[in-house]
């Protein structure tokens, strides 16, 4: 991804993924921000680029970050893979302090 136009792609649907975790329409989006509903939809479809200001606009209207419109399928992965090892480490820590504290040859 190194491109203006994959780097527009990746916004275009990351506001997509944001829009619809906030379930707004493209047009009670649009209506958020006092942008056109058919800037929304080129901005969706990688036909337009954004303003600082825009994506201010836009971070406010659907409560996200800045770098939410920037993310990655590999680091969205990358969380969940961390929040799942991080469950998994739990539990085996707690079934190890059980062996621990009951050893291992308890009837």
């Amino acid at each position: 991804m190194n491109t203006l136009q994959d780097i527009q792609i990746l916004l275009g649907n990351n506001l997509r993924l944001l829009r619809h975790k906030k379930k707004l329409s493209q047009l009670a989006l649009s209506e958020k921000t006092g942008k056109s509903h058919t800037f929304i939809n080129n901005i969706e479809n990688g036909k337009k680029w954004i303003s600082a200001e825009t994506l201010s606009i836009l971070c406010t209207a659907l409560d996200a970050s800045p770098y939410e419109f920037f993310l990655t399928d590999e680091v969205r992965d990358t969380n969940a893979v961390m929040a799942i090892t991080k469950k998994h480490k739990e539990f085996f820590g707690g079934i190890k302090d059980m062996v621990s504290k009951y050893g291992e040859d308890s009837p």
